[in-house]
């Protein structure tokens, strides 16, 4: 783990004291919200830079034949169970995406992620982060609206923003990729 990934937060005392109780319920729970996204976004983190860090074997050549193979073994099985009726297979393409399931059930059941699979592991933690950063966003936004906070705290709270101003339109793009995939604007 990198150094800048250390941190320490300190919760000074138990119970947040208000002359309003269930403001300061109101409040304390914000504040749980955002130091779990915090706790989320520092566990995607790590596990990305330890993805980051691992090395890339790649295929190799002798594995990529094992999987062709492996691949052509299949298809000769679907191929015989079709001509005895015992399978309907139209043309090649339904061959080939029969050929291309089955095999990565049998990976999956072996204990092996298939690489397409595997491919989207550090995508899916970056959008942790990216999500785990826009609750706190939100949530640091709607706490400093509260009029029971004090000023300070308040500007705290916006100052978050201020450090990623941009962190909202990330989060739509990455949110809604349909509108992305179709080049609409705002995406």
């Amino acid at each position: 783990m990198s150094d800048r990934l250390a941190y320490e937060m300190r919760i000074p005392g138990t119970w947040l004291v208000l002359p309003d109780k269930d403001a300061a319920l109101a409040i304390s729970n914000q504040i749980t919200t955002v130091l779990s996204a915090f706790d989320e976004a520092t566990l995607a983190l790590i596990l990305f830079e330890q993805y980051q860090q691992r090395p890339r074997a790649g295929v190799s050549r002798d594995g990529w034949e094992m999987e062709s193979q492996r691949k052509a073994q299949i298809q000769h099985r679907l191929e015989h169970e079709a001509a005895q009726g015992l399978r309907q297979l139209n043309d090649w393409d339904a061959l080939h995406a029969e050929v291309t399931r089955v095999a990565m059930i049998e990976a999956l059941q072996s204990g092996t992620l298939p690489r397409q699979v595997a491919h989207h592991e550090p995508f899916m933690y970056a959008k942790a982060f990216l999500y785990a950063a826009d609750t706190i966003d939100k949530v640091l936004s709607v706490l400093a609206e509260h009029p029971d906070l004090p000023g300070a705290a308040k500007e705290a709270c916006l100052a978050f923003t201020d450090v990623v101003p941009q962190l909202r339109e990330v989060r739509n793009s990455a949110q809604h990729i349909e509108d992305r995939v179709r080049g609409l604007a705002g995406c």
